[in-house]
């Protein structure tokens, strides 16, 4: 390496910064000696990497890490489940990385319930047993219901927009897990809205608080309905570090 290229040193660990290349000629122009092919080299590799990162970023297998903009922690993607087609299925799985210290759920679903609404959940490791326990707490317009339920056999992922909701409105929810891989049970923090009546479009707002009742490690979870999820509908799972 050239001695004026010594000093430049970039740390891929936590990702791939995004249009990186639109500052390199700045950090690169403030080292004494560089010359304009050593420049060019730079760019062109930087470049480079910019375009690899475009293209993968938040897509399938190839994840590339960003960076939470508020905590300054990395947020790793884990998996994305896309529902492309009708009727495709009412189970998705995901494994989940032991890399990592909180899991970060990001919702939009709507499910093909013949109804108004319908809670889709979620279950942890296979674990179909009575362990899980959750409460709600909602606002329906003018009016409010919350409660606790106990000894059952999954959590909440969000309460779904069914086919009586408006044709394009969607549920969504921000759900997380913290400390998944710790020796304790696990505890859910979740968010959620919907809109589920056509024409006048009434609405609820809500939140979740669970525990699955298990101390071991979360290592896969479950997304399913009594009925499917509809086309449209996207779950992101993050691990966050």
């Amino acid at each position: 390496m050239p001695t004026a290229l010594a000093a430049l040193r970039f740390d891929f660990s936590k990702g791939i910064d995004m249009g990186l290349s639109l500052d390199i000629a700045n950090i690169i122009g403030k080292i004494p000696g560089i010359t304009p092919a050593e420049k060019g080299v730079v760019q062109d590799y930087f470049s480079k990497m910019d375009s690899i990162a475009n293209k993968f970023s938040g897509e399938d297998a190839f994840t590339v890490n960003t960076i939470n903009a508020v905590n300054g922690l990395p947020l790793t993607l884990a998996g994305k489940i896309t529902v492309t087609a009708a009727n495709q299925a009412d189970s998705y799985s995901l494994t989940i990385p032991p890399e990592g210290t909180h899991i970060l759920i990001v919702s939009a679903a709507g499910s093909a319930t013949a109804g108004t609404n319908e809670t889709m959940r979620m279950q942890f490791n296979g674990d179909t047993g009575t362990n899980y326990q959750w409460l709600w707490n909602e606002g329906q317009d003018a009016s409010h219901d919350s409660g606790r339920l106990t000894g059952e056999v999954s959590l909440p992922l969000l309460s779904a927009s069914g086919t009586g909701a408006a044709a394009n409105s969607i549920s969504s929810s921000i759900s997380w897990l913290p400390h998944y891989n710790s020796g304790k049970w696990k505890t859910l923090q979740a968010n959620y809205g919907l809109l589920y009546t056509a024409g006048v479009g009434f609405g609820t707002s809500g939140t979740f608080t669970g525990w699955w009742e298990d101390t071991s490690k979360i290592r896969s979870i479950r997304f399913f309905g009594a009925n499917n999820f509809t086309v449209g509908s996207v779950i992101s799972v993050y691990v966050l570090a």
